[in-house]
């Protein structure tokens, strides 16, 4: 991403909450970077299960709002899941399970979202399973390849061209995850 504007906020950025409704109004020349992230994602390999999309940068220019509209604009998919992601890895993983299970929610779903990583793990497998899905991780601090390798677990029993886009302010996470 390049060509920023440089200005001065007496506002206070807060990087560590989002969703995924987006203010297309606050989205001020990023609109050639939604337009390639939405290319790599229908122009992808048929082959892979799942491929990876970064969004590198610092707090506060943008990362959000481009994953955001991406998000929104993303129409051929079974699920979308979007997960503000600064969590570890159960935390993160019990998110992206109850943003999968919503509106279908049973007494034992809700003993899911207290369950060790395991059952969590299984039960967002089934339910990846066969489906073209986005998820979008925003806000993904952890530099631990384990941690990856753990959390990607059920992403691989989805159909072929699904998309994580991971946001974060490290270009180390790139190099860990991919």
């Amino acid at each position: 991403m390049d060509h920023f504007v440089i200005t001065k906020s007496s506002r206070e950025v807060n990087c560590n909450y989002s969703t995924s409704l987006a203010r297309k109004d606050l989205i001020i020349g990023r609109h050639k970077e939604v337009e390639k992230i939405l290319q790599l994602m229908t122009h992808g390999s048929t082959r892979e299960i799942f491929s990876v999309i970064f969004i590198i940068g610092m707090c506060g220019i943008g990362k959000s709002i481009v994953a955001q509209v991406v998000y929104e604009e993303s129409i051929d998919f079974d699920m979308k899941i979007w997960v503000s992601a600064s969590e570890y890895v159960v935390k993160i993983t019990r998110f992206i399970y109850l943003c999968a299970i919503e509106g279908e929610e049973s007494v034992d779903d809700l003993y899911v979202l207290q369950a060790d990583l395991n059952i969590l793990q299984v039960k967002l497998n089934n339910k990846f399973r066969g489906k073209k899905y986005l998820l979008v991780l925003d806000g993904y601090l952890s530099v631990s390849f384990n941690d990856w390798k753990v959390l990607s677990l059920p992403f691989d029993s989805g159909k072929s061209q699904c998309t994580v886009i991971i946001t974060t302010q490290s270009d180390r996470v790139s190099s860990t995850v991919g």
